[in-house]
């Protein structure tokens, strides 16, 4: 039997070298490394549109893992436009870091 421990907000471990803007930063990296976003301008694009910035709303229409996902894609999306990356390539981007964030070669205990 497999069992999955998510540390939600640090306090079990962190993401060595960032949350979110990293995560997206590094698929920038690998997709497009002829550009020069940074994660601080990345940051502003990532700071609602979480399912947890309205915590006190239900969200009922995510009842698995890939649902929970596709939420965040739009926000993911956002942020790669608002850099400067091509709308056509942005929904793949944003796919992409469903495997990225969550690496566990990326993430160090306290």
């Amino acid at each position: 039997m497999k069992y999955l421990i998510w540390d939600f907000d640090g306090t079990l471990g962190y993401r060595q070298a960032g949350m979110w803007s990293a995560a997206l930063l590094e698929i920038i990296c690998q997709e497009k490394p002829e550009c020069n976003v940074t994660m601080e301008q990345l940051q502003p694009y990532l700071q609602t549109g979480f399912p947890w910035h309205n915590p006190n709303r239900p969200h009922p229409e995510i009842q698995s893992a890939e649902q929970w996902w596709d939420t965040l894609d739009g926000i993911f999306e956002q942020a790669f436009l608002g850099v400067g990356i091509n709308a056509e390539q942005v929904g793949e981007m944003a796919k992409k870091v469903r495997l990225v964030y969550p690496n566990p070669a990326a993430w160090r205990l306290f």
